[in-house]
């Protein structure tokens, strides 16, 4: 390296590293579970045009409180009523619905009548009021348990953007909660994202102390020097701290995904580091002076280096393709971290290990790992045949768990089994009708006429039914049921009024839904031409699966009905959507990969068979990963579709590093045996520890509080692992099998 450049590189590294540690204390905290929607999908249009008319579908909290043996306690009753008049009083708070708050609204020849549905202050009504309350469908199930033992609250919220506003919210809710001493449970969308955010935090944190941890311990494990511990941890620390920093110069928050960057940048980082120094040592060894010793390791190991960097990036690049925000994103400034890594692995470190005396490099160091590794290379050329076909069979025998792969996904499968935020979500399951909202626009088929006909409400009445029985959707609203209700308050609220009035009649009750609508009350259920609506309700969340199953069965059912046009929406189902269209764009980016790592490989080695010889180690860990999903029934999901292509683009880095000392080596005139020899001794004692400290990093992300971070963890901490086994067993059987170097020069 040129000394008059020395100057100018640090000046230049101290200067961006300024900048980007001041940029990083701004970084914030964020969780958008609408960002996982598919970007540019027309259902995802359609949805927005449904919200921007009707309202959002997903910004309500659910609170319950529970009394034995009956809700119907006038102690309880009082005590109830204060906390959700409290509750409208929270910031952010648009609306509470609760049982002691609702009014029976009776429509007299005098006017509209409201009664309580609890009489509190009466316990002699009480008994009056709980069977009047039985035989209202809109209650029971959504703000009384059906054994009344429990009572919940529906709180509808603004619609919150920002973590401190949400916070607010959260805070005033929980605050009221703990002020009541109830036997509560609290769910909803916000709790969710109050509680993932806070997670994240600690979780940044905690990680990036592990990979300080590992790194360290690995180091003092290899190297048994200070200087050993420090030179590599200083130029990791610099490349997590640039790929932060340009996180914060485009407003990008710490998310469920990004969280992971700073853990994936100390581990992918330390990769460089360990090649560059190994060889540097392997160098010095032969008796070379530092500066020449620094010069074959940059000649050598720093043009493999940028490919192995490249081919990280495009792993991490390729998510783009997934048209999900967050792990677009993630993908992005991950990989830009990479070649952060990289550049600053190459300025900097060559400058620091020139200034390190010769005797602390060289202590500690002992060449155990030449004849463990010559033994390796011996018995690997001794078992061809027997490494051979047990890759077949575990090829043949993934393939066939790839093919029993389900893509099925719920809204809390990011959340651990026993965890206090899933348990109350599925409560809500269990007491009430859920938390996972079922949304369903409505229109009319005839553009002349509108959803309050007698043919029009015949049909809801079906679709009510066809959704309770197929779907489980209970308490739901729709125009149907609000022409129901209206019957049923004209006719002094009694129960057995709760249906479609004769023709006659609905002309009557027309003139009182139009004054309703001018009231604006019935605008998230109802537009006011009545010619669009929307089925609102809630149900448990049964997976993405058999919803998808589901839908596909309703799909084909709504084609009966003649009067009524039908689509299901919302948000719930988007984040499905999501994930069933991953599967497919995963593949597409990995093809995207596997185009971009053949490219460079045929400019590294221009052959073909040097091509097919890099790739099969590499895929091999994949299906083998993809055989294990199947097996276990793990699933495809965002955290274990996403594996693929970050594996890959990790996972080559090995063979390439191999793969290029091995066409120094035949450079050098050596015959094949020997340059591969060399090639196995020389580059596997790296590739060993290079994917121990990766999977070992990986492996650590199985401590997460997500399931997601959990998965990614553990299965590309695998995956790494079995790719280690595939570059030191595959590629010399490979390479003596298939490549010529006459050939292929």
């Amino acid at each position: 390296m040129n000394k008059k450049f020395t100057p100018s590189i640090i000046f230049f590294l101290v200067i961006t590293t300024s900048i980007m540690l001041f940029f990083s204390t701004k970084l914030t905290f964020n969780y958008d579970f609408e960002s996982f929607f598919p970007k540019g999908d027309p259902d995802l249009e359609y949805y927005l045009n449904h919200r921007n008319q009707f309202g959002k579908d997903n910004t309500f909290l659910l609170v319950s409180a529970k009394n034995e043996p009956s809700i119907y306690r006038k102690d309880f009753l009082l005590k109830y009523d204060s906390l959700t008049k409290d509750l409208e009083h929270v910031k952010h708070v648009k609306e509470v619905i609760s049982l002691t708050k609702l009014k029976n609204e009776l429509i007299t020849p005098t006017g509209i009548l409201s009664v309580p549905f609890i009489h509190i202050d009466t316990p002699a009504k009480y008994a009056t009021d709980s069977s009047l309350i039985s035989q209202y469908p809109e209650i029971v199930d959504n703000l009384i348990s059906k054994d009344a033992k429990h009572v919940s609250v529906m709180i509808w919220v603004d619609s919150i953007v920002s973590k401190d506003e949400n916070d607010v919210l959260i805070g005033g809710i929980d605050s009221l909660l703990s002020k009541y001493n109830f036997e509560s449970h609290f769910s909803g969308r916000f709790k969710a994202e109050h509680i993932y955010v806070n997670r994240m935090q600690i979780e940044l944190g905690f990680f990036i102390l592990c990979s300080m941890v590992l790194i360290v311990l690995f180091l003092f494990l290899t190297y048994r020097s200070l200087l050993g511990i420090i030179i590599p941890l200083f130029v990791i620390l610099l490349s997590v701290i640039w790929s932060l920093g340009t996180m914060a110069i485009f407003h990008k928050p710490i998310d469920i995904m990004t969280v992971l960057l700073p853990t994936i940048m100390f581990i992918v980082g330390m990769s460089d580091v360990i090649h560059i120094i190994s060889k540097y040592i392997e160098e010095l060894r032969t008796g070379k002076t530092k500066d020449e010793a620094i010069k074959t390791t940059v000649k050598e190991i720093g043009l493999a280096t940028f490919f192995t960097s490249l081919t990280t990036a495009v792993g991490f690049f390729t998510l783009y393709s997934t048209g999900i925000k967050p792990v677009q994103e993630f993908g992005v400034f991950t990989g830009i971290g990479v070649f952060f890594a990289f550049i600053i692995t190459l300025s900097l470190l060559p400058l620091i290990l020139k200034k390190i005396p010769l005797e602390k490099i060289l202590a500690n160091q002992n060449d155990k790992w030449e004849p463990v590794l010559r033994r390796l290379f011996v018995w690997v050329l001794r078992n061809k045949l027997s490494i051979t076909l047990s890759t077949l069979f575990l090829i043949f025998t993934s393939i066939i768990g790839i093919y029993i792969i389900k893509i099925d996904v719920k809204l809390i499968d990011e959340l651990n089994e026993g965890d206090p935020l899933k348990d109350d979500f599925i409560f809500f399951e269990n007491t009430f009708s859920g938390v996972r909202q079922f949304d369903l626009s409505i229109k009319t088929k005839d553009t002349t006429s509108t959803l309050i006909t007698y043919e029009c409400l015949l049909e809801l009445q079906d679709l009510h039914q066809y959704l309770e029985d197929s779907f489980e959707v209970h308490s739901s609203i729709s125009p149907y049921s609000i022409v129901c209700a209206l019957n049923r308050s004209v006719n002094g609220g009694n129960p057995e009024y709760y249906n479609i009035p004769s023709k006659k009649e609905l002309k009557r009750l027309n003139r009182y839904l139009k004054k309703a609508i001018k009231t604006d009350k019935l605008s998230f259920y109802l537009a006011n031409n009545l010619r669009e609506g929307r089925l609102f309700g809630r149900m448990a969340d049964m997976g993405s699966y058999p919803i998808k199953t589901k839908l596909d069965a309703f799909n084909k059912y709504k084609l009966k009905y003649k009067h009524l046009e039908l689509k299901a929406t919302g948000s719930a189902l988007l984040i499905d959507k999501s994930n069933y269209n991953l599967s497919t764009n995963m593949l597409e980016g990995l093809a995207i990969a596997f185009v971009i790592v053949a490219l460079i490989m045929g400019f590294l080695f221009k052959s073909v068979r040097v091509i097919i010889i890099s790739f099969i180690p590499n895929i091999v860990p994949l299906v083998i990963i993809g055989g294990l999903l199947g097996f276990t029934g793990i699933g495809l999901k965002i955290s274990t579709a996403i594996i693929f292509t970050i594996a890959f683009g990790i996972a080559v880095d090995d063979t390439i590093h191999f793969m290029s000392k091995l066409r120094i080596e035949l450079q050098k005139g050596k015959n094949i045996i020997y340059a591969l020899k060399r090639t196995f001794i020389s580059t596997g004692k790296a590739i060993i520890q290079t994917s121990f400290v990766l999977s070992g990093g990986f492996l650590m992300l199985i401590f997460s509080n997500f399931n997601g971070t959990y998965y990614t963890g553990l299965l590309v901490s695998i995956t790494l692992v079995i790719a280690v086994f595939a570059d030191l067993l595959l590629i010399p059987i490979l390479i003596l099998y298939f490549y010529n170097p006459k050939k292929s020069k």
